[in-house]
């Protein structure tokens, strides 16, 4: 309807290169210092149901399972289930 409201404080809930993309040219120095220095690392992510990528003994299944490889590699399994309570 072409309204707008003003408020005195807003709450950017996403990740820090989205908000300063959001703010734009309004971004202040300072808000581009902070959330510039936020570093990420990419992963790759697959949903899958296959419990051999889950510790072998049931009773160790937890939210987070992390699994080594001799070859230096890792994976971390995040069990959904017992956190959505699915």
């Amino acid at each position: 309807d072409g309204s707008q409201e003003v408020f005195d404080r807003c709450v950017l809930a996403v990740h820090a290169p989205d908000a300063l993309r959001l703010l734009g040219e309004q971004v202040t120095h300072d808000e581009t210092r902070v959330l510039g220095a936020f570093q990420y690392a990419y992963s790759d992510l697959y949903l899958h149901r296959d419990t051999d990528l889950m510790p072998r003994n049931t009773a160790a299944w937890s939210a987070w399972n992390f699994l080594t490889s001799s070859e230096n590699k890792a994976s971390l399994t995040y069990w959904l289930n017992i956190i959505q309570n699915l």
